[in-house]
């Protein structure tokens, strides 16, 4: 169970649960179940969005706690194609950033069972070959600060993307980036799946094989770079040694949620295609 032991004045809602892993619980059976990105709202909740591309199916779903009850949300405005990530805005209870694989997104509010869309948008430098699905925001050194990442593809490797952020107008300033390449899965692998930030800019990255809809899945979660904020410019820097934290094994993690401040505790969605979607307290 989920709880917000936060005060007031902190950027960052910080929820607590019992620190022993749990097991995975579906969240939706079937290939439009899946969790592609997800993040903590003011109440205690999961916002999860769904990589959905018709017309009709679902985009977004509220998961509550205990017992992971999923109500399915009305998507007002826009609808987005193919959603693979989900922030929470600083300091902004029930406001979002939704990223789709194409870089376009929108910022959205959570208002009861709908999803209201604010602004829409793109982030800069998109690569034809680009495939987003990570994208987390922070506040270092008093300023907003959004990452993004490229997923890359087995010998093409993953792109992690940071910039300062306008959140009213969601524009970006100068952008920089790294190369990512994980050390596990081997096959089918992409890079980065998803990733978060901790409180002191260390990126925190997920992976995850995708050999088709049937599985087999595998998935790691690892540290791959710091982020800085530093005279008026973000930097990244990679970690050096590749750090895992764990793997996962017959599942394919797309989302990863810090629950504290440091996200030495988290929650793990996962997209496993044919079989649905699943979250997982770590």
């Amino acid at each position: 169970m989920i709880r917000t032991i936060a005060a007031a004045m902190s950027l960052l809602s910080v929820y607590v649960f019992s620190p022993v892993p749990s097991d995975w619980q579906p969240v939706g059976t079937g290939i439009t179940s899946g969790v592609s990105g997800s993040a903590l709202t003011a109440s205690g909740g999961l916002l999860i969005v769904r990589d959905s591309k018709k017309s009709g199916e679902n985009r977004a779903a509220l998961v509550s706690f205990p017992g992971a009850r999923v109500t399915p949300l009305t998507w007002v405005g826009p609808v987005p194609v193919d959603l693979e990530a989900l922030a929470a805005v600083p300091g902004r209870p029930d406001e979002f950033v939704a990223l789709a694989s194409s870089g376009k997104g929108a910022r959205i509010s959570l208002r009861g069972n709908e999803v209201h869309v604010l602004r829409e948008f793109a982030v800069p430098e998109v690569d034809d070959d680009d495939n987003y699905e990570g994208f987390a925001l922070t506040v270092l050194g008093g300023r907003t600060v959004a990452a993004w990442a490229d997923r890359g593809q087995d010998e093409r490797s993953g792109r992690l993307i940071a910039a300062e952020v306008d959140i009213d107008r969601m524009t970006f300033g100068p952008v920089t980036s790294l190369t990512i390449r994980a050390s596990y899965p081997q096959r089918d692998v992409r890079h980065i799946s998803d990733i978060a930030i901790t409180d002191s800019g260390e990126v925190l990255a997920s992976s995850a094989s995708d050999p088709g809809d049937e599985g087999p899945f595998d998935s790691s979660l690892y540290r791959s770079a710091r982020i800085s904020a530093e005279d008026g410019a973000v930097a990244l820097r990679p970690i050096g040694e590749h750090q895992e934290i764990a793997r996962y094994g017959g599942h394919k993690i797309e989302a990863v949620t810090c629950t504290t401040a440091h996200c030495d505790h988290r929650v793990l969605g996962t997209d496993d295609e044919a079989a649905g979607g699943a979250i997982r307290f770590d």
